[in-house]
């Protein structure tokens, strides 16, 4: 598998939106033909507009789109044995400016929507049963809320640099730490 991803990115005469062009290009080869799900396409929502969205195959292959239990857009197909391109070209705006409010409080698992819990699962890229000591640890003695979540996210950019194509497989936060 070869990644090549592209980030072109630029604000808008207003300074109030960040338009953002993403290319991405994948190749597989396979001995056997493979069934796979991709997620790799973008949708529109309130924290952005999808203005293009573009996903290829050389060789053209059949494509059953369908949505899973988050919304995201997945696509089912089969990749077969011979070499496969892959190519995502998208262009999105969104919020040049992040939402703050550090008046905002600590909400109760129990007084969130439903909607929201499906967030609050470990996942295999964040163990978050077994960072939950960490992160406590981290935010001991601040009030609960938007100041905690801020401060994690801090700890997170300030220690932990994205580097594109450094790990030739994928590793969990856990992993990182």
């Amino acid at each position: 598998m070869i990644a090549s991803p592209g980030y072109d990115h630029k604000f808008d005469h207003r300074g109030t939106t960040l338009d953002l062009t993403v290319r991405c290009q994948l190749e597989f080869f396979f001995e056997i033909a493979t069934p796979v799900i991709l997620r790799f396409k973008p949708q529109s929502g309130d924290a952005q507009r999808i203005s293009q969205l573009a996903l290829s195959f050389e060789p053209e292959l059949r494509v059953d789109e369908f949505k899973d239990s988050f919304a995201n857009i997945c696509d089912r197909v089969v990749l077969p044995p011979e070499p496969v391109r892959i190519t995502l070209h998208t262009q999105a705006s969104v919020a040049g400016l992040l939402d703050t409010n550090p008046a905002a409080g600590f909400v109760k698992i129990q007084d969130l929507p439903v909607s929201q819990l499906p967030f609050l699962l470990p996942s295999r890229y964040c163990e978050s049963d077994r960072l939950g000591h960490f992160a406590a640890d981290l935010v001991r003695g601040m009030t609960p809320g938007y100041l905690q979540v801020n401060r994690v996210c801090d700890w997170i950019r300030g220690n932990l640099p994205y580097t594109p194509g450094c790990s030739v497989q994928p590793l969990s936060a856990l992993e990182v730490r």
